[in-house]
């Protein structure tokens, strides 16, 4: 779990070093850094709500969500991570990570980002989104074929027409350049 934390965390650290610099330079109030990042740790991880939610409305009946209730219940919050840890990835059908959310995702982050002065609003549909294409390229790259397959799985549940693994990588590039517009945004924010 140690290293899921630090794979989401570290590029968001980054995100928040680079737009307080350009932020500093600027002349922003100080108060716009703790909602930067606030919007950022809250989405950095609000993602992973998607888990639970798998546990316990798509899929209450497994044994693996029976386990996840009775830790919860005995407040044994190590082990429920660890068991997170040993399933996340075979979890499909999940809601967040759905290519209809993504698309909304996308289309919520352009409203808010032409429409708010609210850094935390930016920067947790940033987060958010970074989370995904980590994710994604995580997938996408690992060295076994059946990886796109989880990818195809998790874009695709629930939809009738399936992309072709082929173009997967198309797919998770086109939507880390699009978050990459969104960060370029978020340094140019209240400018």
């Amino acid at each position: 779990m140690k290293k899921e934390i630090i794979k989401h965390s570290l590029p968001i650290l980054v995100i928040f070093l680079l737009t307080s610099v350009f932020w500093f330079f600027h002349h922003q109030p100080y108060y716009l850094y703790f909602h930067l990042f606030l919007g950022l740790s809250l989405g950095t991880f609000f993602i992973d709500i998607d888990h639970f939610l798998y546990w316990f409305l798509l899929q209450p009946q497994l044994e693996e969500s029976r386990l996840a209730k009775l830790l919860i219940k005995q407040k044994q919050y190590k082990k429920l991570f660890q068991l997170l840890e040993a399933t996340h990835d075979s979890h499909q059908s999940l809601i967040f990570h759905h290519l209809t959310t993504q698309i909304t995702l996308v289309l919520l982050a352009t409203f808010v980002l032409s429409s708010t002065n609210s850094p935390f609003a930016i920067a947790f549909l940033i987060a958010t989104s970074i989370h995904l294409s980590i994710d994604q390229i995580h997938i996408l790259f690992r060295p076994n074929q059946s990886n796109k397959q989880q990818l195809q799985q998790w874009l695709f549940a629930r939809l009738p027409i399936q992309l072709p693994t082929k173009y997967l990588p198309h797919y998770v590039t086109t939507f880390l350049a699009i978050n990459l517009i969104f960060i370029i945004f978020l340094f140019n924010f209240n400018l």
